[in-house]
């Protein structure tokens, strides 16, 4: 096992893959793409006009009526579901893609890594576990900071505004350490061809930090791409725009998502935009999530289980 974790490798395990692989990230860009489409597609096309308006206002402000908030998803609850599920597999195939091309380069195809199998099915699998340890976890001290808020008699409204400002944070913090040294579990789900989540626990005893500091700044990177990504995608939008006289106000409909109707999703350059957007986005994530597979790699010294 290695005992050198470099930070600096860890992070931008993610820059060089997309260096050396830019044809798989231009497949995965194109899936994920597809997906988001299909996604809007069944929206508009299942939910009534008025539904999806709300929903894009409760998305857009979240101090919104969580009473109203929680009848429009019990309506639309039919088709948002299947369509997480959806985008739950999508997510699965892009993840184990990434694994194939960071663990198993020699894998490689004409679909970027992209395959259905059972390494796909356990990705699924150990992403909703380790969901919902997380979030088992998170709930629990929300409710440790309520029972001890109780019995201190600190539930008034004076003391409780503290409480929200201060209990979000503390509850990331709660969950970071866990979170971190689970991280590999992906990774060594793929190598073994088994869920191993817990399993996963052991190999990062005492590198809490190094691998905190690399995730870290990959996800600072991850920002900085796709904040340039959005801000060439403006430019170049406002450019078109107004060579075409659709003016700035124009051009700000033309690239706000309508999914009042198909042609307006669809239409104008907001199709190009979009797939132009999914690029950046894949490359975003991408930087952000190599470096725990890359982790694996360095720390393990294996790709497949032994």
């Amino acid at each position: 096992m290695s005992e050198n974790l470099r930070i600096t490798d860890i992070a931008l395990e993610g820059f060089r893959l997309t260096r050396e692989q830019p044809r798989a990230l231009i497949v995965w860009a194109g899936l994920q793409f597809l997906i988001s489409s299909l996604i809007a597609a069944v929206l508009i096309v299942a939910v009534s006009p008025a539904d999806l308006a709300a929903y894009q206002a409760i998305i857009g402000n979240p101090a919104s009526d969580p009473v109203a908030a929680s009848a429009l998803f019990q309506r639309m609850a039919p088709v948002v579901l299947p369509l997480g599920l959806l985008a739950l597999a999508a997510n699965a195939v892009l993840t184990t893609a990434l694994l194939r091309a960071v663990l198993r380069p020699a894998e490689d195809g004409p679909l970027g890594y992209l395959r259905l199998s059972m390494d796909e099915v356990r990705q699924v699998a150990v992403s909703l576990l380790g969901a919902l340890l997380l979030v088992t976890l998170m709930f629990g001290v929300t409710f440790v900071v309520a029972i001890l808020l109780s019995l201190s008699g600190g539930t008034s409204g004076a003391a409780m505004g503290p409480v929200a400002v201060l209990l979000p944070p503390l509850v990331i913090a709660v969950a970071l350490y866990p979170g971190v040294r689970l991280s590999l579990a992906p990774a060594m789900t793929f190598a073994d061809r088994r869920i191993s989540l817990f399993r996963a626990w052991p190999l990062t005893e005492g590198r809490f930090w190094p691998m905190l500091a690399a995730y870290l700044l990959a996800l600072g990177l991850a920002f900085v791409v796709w904040l340039l990504g959005v801000s060439l995608i403006g430019f170049i939008s406002v450019a078109i725009g107004l060579a075409l006289g659709m003016g700035l106000q124009g051009v700000q409909r033309a690239l706000h998502p309508d999914l009042s109707s198909l042609a307006r999703y669809f239409g104008g350059f907001m199709l190009l935009t979009q797939a132009c957007g999914a690029v950046f986005q894949v490359a975003a994530g991408v930087i952000a999530t190599a470096p725990a597979p890359a982790a694996f790699r360095a720390l393990a010294g294996r790709v497949g289980a032994k």
